[in-house]
């Protein structure tokens, strides 16, 4: 169940981060991807904390010899690095999202509640 939760989370934020542009002159929709987006960068932030507790990575039970010969594809390496640091992964691209998209969030919100004169 973790797993589905957390690809669906990953997904959303990588769709939603490029709606936010596009939707500049609907603030009520803006709003609503943004905080999808907070939602979505809280929980990989969390899994990413919990996983990071726990962690062992898969790469450790492989030999050395079938390392090897993935890793010799082209972009077999780079995926077995994603693999070995992936709770890092996420919990630096969460912390990046929340980074880039809570300060605009706090001003749309401010901007609402504020009183027009």
């Amino acid at each position: 169940m973790d797993f589905s939760l957390i690809t669906i989370s990953c997904v959303s934020c990588i769709l939603l981060t490029f709606l936010v542009e596009p939707t500049i002159k609907h603030p009520i929709i803006q709003n609503f991807i943004l905080i999808l987006i907070c939602i979505c960068c809280l929980y990989m932030l969390f899994y990413g904390i919990n996983l990071s507790v726990d962690w062992q990575s898969p790469i450790d039970k492989i030999n050395i010899e079938k390392q090897g010969q993935t890793s010799y594809h082209r972009r077999g390496g780079i995926i077995l690095l994603f693999i070995k640091f992936w709770p890092y992964i996420l919990i630096g691209w969460a912390s990046f999202l929340l980074y880039a998209f809570v300060p605009t969030l706090f001003i749309v919100v401010k901007g609402l509640f504020s009183t027009k004169e």
